[in-house]
């Protein structure tokens, strides 16, 4: 009785265990403030920098050599 008891309350554990969803979500988190962090660095700063002294991104030098 005891070992069947056990493991029912062993496989219910694994049912209703939810570490994989709050890890996503610690993840999910995480991206969202790091997306966050670069859009206001964008707006807050880079708008307002000297395009001329920016180093050049490989699309925009994939664009200038296809054209």
């Amino acid at each position: 009785m005891i070992e069947g008891q056990d493991l029912r309350e062993r496989l219910m554990d694994q049912v209703v265990d939810t570490s994989t969803l709050k890890r996503l979500a610690e993840v999910s988190e995480a991206e969202n403030y790091a997306l966050k962090n670069r859009y206001r660095h964008q707006r807050l700063t880079m708008d307002y920098a000297d395009k001329k002294r920016m180093p050049i991104d490989e699309r925009t030098v994939r664009d200038m050599l296809r054209n």
